[in-house]
């Protein structure tokens, strides 16, 4: 009977690992929404890029400066709750993509920012007014206006000529291709410029 039991423990165990493995595949591959098509860098003006100062930051975790960087690279300064002076906003690096959805025929644009290990970090809905960034982070019902500053360096190089030539830390971003292979992101070179991409 012992004997049993511990065959049915062992059983029971390799079950949940089994379905623990699948769901962890599963959470892998991120269907809310889909990948921006690549785009050279004459398209690149429709699109967030430089260095953005939030003037009124409001509460603990409102961004008070972003740079999107050519390279597809980040860093993000984050306001935090003071509880004795001098506080200092919390920077945070990684990479990014630009994302879209489409709702009861609506399409919103999101920038996703992850890690320096890959891992998703923030989604925001974003929205160019001029020159100015509008973002709102998922979960939240408030905008926040991002002001465009030039900057003589927004740091990363894009330009090449080969895929081979494009490197850098890649996010957890996998898709369900329309042939039902699942592609994850990767570098491709376009129109010269390295972009990140998923399905071709």
């Amino acid at each position: 009977m012992a004997k049993r039991r511990s065959i049915m423990r062992s059983f029971l165990f390799i079950a949940l690992v089994s379905i623990a493995a699948c769901a962890a595949d599963s959470a892998a591959i991120d269907n809310s929404d889909q990948l921006d098509a690549p785009t050279g860098k004459e398209d690149a003006a429709s699109k967030p890029a430089g260095f953005y100062t939030n003037n009124n930051p409001a509460h603990a975790g409102d961004l008070v400066t972003l740079t999107l960087n050519a390279d597809h690279t980040f860093i993000a300064e984050k306001m935090v709750e003071c509880i004795a002076a001098p506080c200092n906003p919390v920077e945070e690096t990684g990479t990014y993509l630009f994302t879209h959805g489409t709702s009861k025929g609506v399409t919103k644009t999101y920038i996703r920012l992850y890690d320096e290990d890959g891992a998703s970090i923030a989604r925001y809905q974003w929205q160019l007014a001029g020159t100015n960034l509008r973002l709102e982070l998922d979960g939240t019902a408030s905008w926040a206006t991002l002001q465009h500053t030039d900057t003589p360096d927004q740091g990363g190089t894009n330009s090449c000529a080969a895929d081979s030539e494009c490197s850098g830390i890649l996010p957890q971003f996998c898709r369900v291709c329309d042939d039902g292979s699942t592609s994850c992101a990767h570098w491709s070179c376009v129109t010269n410029a390295c972009q990140i991409a998923t399905c071709n």
